[in-house]
């Protein structure tokens, strides 16, 4: 693949839309929010999933996913994620209460586990076939990060979910071959308290922290929208100026090309 796709892009489930997944390569993805429905059959072909935190909205996909993965795969499901979103998904979710912990458990055809948890760090490099992903802090409600793609001198900056924060626009600032970013609105900006409260932007954040990037050139592409108010968001962002650079806002199904 010369480009990543977006599998989900919605900031919560609604009727046909999915909720945030990345397909970095076809081994590849960022967030577990809508594999299954996007990828169909070729979701078994899913070796490698990057998290960005542990919301429910950016893991929801993924005990479909090892269902899958049990039956016909002889291959361990790799997780990568903050060691914070590890032990929630352990505490919480891969706990034999509320879902099995596949992690202790073999595969069908194999005698290795369904599932392998990695944990990974900020500020580290992460290469998997001609993909590297880099952890990059972010400011949310819990640890989160979002992640730096990289192929050959080609990069893309999706922040995941995030609220004011320093470390992704001096990043931008600092790397030349980041050409795309890829950040959120969640909000409209009448609902700015609600935002801060759950630390997400509005387009009214957002163009105040796009002042911090000192950069003409980087395409701007937003996702995460809650349905309920995409009519009112579209018009603050363009309002707002916020696509920049052939930006848009971003739907499932939709290709950018490295």
């Amino acid at each position: 693949m010369n480009y990543i796709k977006i599998l989900g892009s919605n900031g919560t489930k609604s009727v046909g839309e999915g909720t945030t997944c990345i397909q970095v390569s076809e081994t590849i993805l960022i967030d577990a929010g809508n594999i299954i429905n996007s990828l169909g059959s070729e979701a078994k072909k899913i070796e490698h999933i990057f998290l960005t935190h542990s919301h429910i909205d950016h893991i929801v996909d993924l005990p479909s996913l090892i269902d899958l993965y049990y039956a016909d795969q002889s291959h361990t499901l790799q997780i990568y994620a903050l060691q914070e979103t590890i032990d929630t998904l352990k505490k919480h979710i891969f706990n034999f209460e509320i879902y099995p912990d596949f992690s202790q458990i073999n595969l069908q055809n194999s005698l290795s586990k369904t599932l392998q948890f990695n944990t990974v760090s900020y500020g580290e490099s992460y290469s998997i076939d001609d993909i590297t992903l880099m952890p990059v802090e972010t400011n949310h409600t819990v640890k989160s990060c979002g992640y730096l793609m990289s192929k050959a001198s080609k990069s893309i900056l999706f922040t995941s979910d995030t609220y004011i924060n320093d470390t992704i626009w001096n990043i931008l600032n600092k790397d030349n071959n980041i050409s795309t970013v890829i950040t959120e609105i969640s909000f409209p900006s009448s609902m700015g308290e609600l935002a801060r409260i759950s630390k997400h932007y509005t387009p009214k954040i957002l163009s105040q922290e796009l002042k911090k990037l000192r950069r003409s050139d980087i395409s701007i592409y937003l996702m995460h929208l809650k349905p309920n108010f995409i009519k009112e968001m579209l018009i603050e962002i363009e309002n707002y100026s916020l696509l920049q650079n052939g930006g848009d806002v971003l739907n499932e199904g939709y290709i950018i090309q490295w």
